[in-house]
């Protein structure tokens, strides 16, 4: 697959999805009226056509794009990174020149603005995603097809993919990153990594793709310990994706902190005077175990046949490197696709214990279970592990090892 084809494919799938979203809030009753607040779509073309853009998380984008963002003194504004509103800056600067008295619309240029960026690196991470999949699966041209195809499909809910939100330009440097290692680009694949960390705190996991690459893939494949050079080299490269963290936060204490102690934040006489983790707990109840109560049961539910697939491929992955029965008895993965497991088992933990267990994209359970059900076997190949096996046992007594290995392989792809 060319990537004028995925470019073409992106391209449909977001003005399929974007016009789809237009009509629709439009045509129905909003479910949530705030946006009458700020947009006006009877009274401004622009605002009619930003409309379905302004939902959830983009009301704190937008506000912090219209200010300063590393000066905001709404403390739940501290949970979102600069990047997003520095992105819907930079789209609207572009379409401000176009827009005749830009100067009424400017909530609609920055959502629409930001939208168009978002979209850019939405499809340029579909590219670095097929190419990264062939690199970890032997230049399997019929894997990464797969995987992007199910990239393409749209998130649930589809304004994460269309409205000016971090996800899809974090997923373009993390992916971005990822093949830079498999490409032993130590320098660029830092540098991806940190610009990821300037649209989402977790791009600081990201530095244990470097600390593999560099020390621990060595050590288990030369059974030594890396010279001082290497050790310099990693522990550099490493800390370059901490630095949007370190700066956000020691902004946020020199916003909040240096005051008087009586109306300093709680969070500020911590041993580590971290904002971040504060506001999600405060006011997103997103910490360790904080959403495991009996009413979010039924969010468990929803998520759990995604999480399911993505521990248990990733489990498998695993197991096959540090079995030496697989070792005679199939080809060995390629080494890089084991720290990626590796992050996918540590996000999928991250998922379950400590955040919103349903955010995980459900398109991936009906998507995965439909191509699963096609597979029912006619010949006797096992399936991976036993416990994939029970999972998937009502379904049919056997099913095809490739499907398995293709189906369960992108879905963790797409978590990366």
């Amino acid at each position: 697959m060319s990537n004028g084809t995925l470019v073409k494919q992106g391209i449909l799938r977001r003005v399929l999805v974007y016009a789809l979203a237009l009509f629709s809030s439009h045509l129905f009753p909003l479910f949530d009226a705030s946006p009458h607040t700020i947009l006006h779509p009877k009274e401004s073309w622009l605002d009619w056509f930003a409309w379905p853009l302004l939902r959830w998380d983009a009301f704190h984008f937008l506000h912090m794009a219209q200010n300063d963002a590393l000066s905001t003194q709404y403390e739940y504004e501290w949970a979102f990174f600069p990047g997003p509103p520095l992105t819907m800056r930079i789209g609207a600067a572009f379409l401000r020149p176009l827009v005749p008295h830009p100067e009424e619309s400017e909530a609609s240029l920055l959502l629409l603005g930001g939208s168009l960026v978002t979209a850019i690196f939405e499809i340029w991470s579909i590219i670095v995603l097929h190419k990264l999949t062939k690199s970890l699966f032997s230049g399997s041209a019929s894997m990464a097809s797969l995987t992007v195809q199910l990239a393409f499909l749209p998130s649930s809910p589809a304004v994460l993919s269309m409205a000016p939100y971090s996800e899809p330009i974090f997923t373009f440097f993390a992916y971005t990153g990822m093949l830079s290692i498999v490409n032993d680009q130590i320098f660029f694949a830092s540098l991806a990594f940190t610009v990821a960390g300037l649209f989402r705190a977790n791009g600081v996991f990201l530095a244990g793709f470097i600390i593999w690459h560099l020390l621990i893939q060595p050590l288990l494949s030369h059974r030594r310990l890396p010279h001082f050079f290497i050790l310099s080299k990693a522990a550099i490269y490493t800390a370059i994706p901490f630095i949007p963290f370190v700066y956000h936060h020691a902004v946020a204490f020199a916003v909040f902190c240096n005051t008087h102690a009586a109306i300093a934040p709680e969070w500020c006489s911590r041993r580590f005077p971290l904002i971040y983790p504060y506001v999600q707990a405060k006011y997103w109840n997103s910490g360790f175990l904080l959403y495991w109560t009996p009413q979010q049961i039924p969010n468990f539910i929803i998520a759990a046949p995604p999480l399911v697939v993505l521990v248990l491929y990733s489990k498998h992955v695993i197991t096959n490197f540090l079995s030496e029965r697989s070792k005679a008895s199939r080809p060995r993965p390629h080494p890089h696709l084991l720290p990626q497991a590796l992050y996918t088992l540590f996000v999928a933990f991250i998922l379950i214990f400590a955040s919103h267990t349903q955010i995980v994209p459900p398109t991936w359970l009906l998507v995965t279970y439909a191509l699963l059900g096609s597979s029912l076997a006619h010949h006797r190949t096992p399936v991976v592990g036993e416990s994939v096996g029970g999972m998937v046992g009502r379904m049919g007594p056997w099913i095809r090892h490739w499907a398995l290995e293709r189906i369960f392989a992108s879905c963790m792809m797409m978590i990366l």
